[in-house]
């Protein structure tokens, strides 16, 4: 969960120094990376989603709601 918020968080940062700035959550969030990788023990299931998903390791599962970029915030997963 903490790298899915560092990724929220420096994604956000990036577009709003960038020349396009902020557009919207929905435009965000697909160009997001959520992936695991390769091989990792991590899988989503349902999601991920914009408002979150599931998220499995081995015999564990979490549901992680997902909160949504703003102009004056990151989306944070919790």
């Amino acid at each position: 969960m903490k790298a899915l918020n560092v990724r929220e968080s420096l994604f956000w940062s990036k577009m709003k120094i960038s020349i396009d700035g902020y557009t919207t959550d929905a435009d965000l969030f697909s160009a997001l990376d959520t992936d695991k990788g390769p091989g990792a023990k991590f899988k989503w299931n349902p999601g991920p989603t914009i408002d979150g998903g599931t998220l499995h390791c081995e015999s564990q599962s979490i549901v992680l709601d997902r909160t949504h970029f703003t102009t004056s915030a990151a989306g944070k997963w919790q």
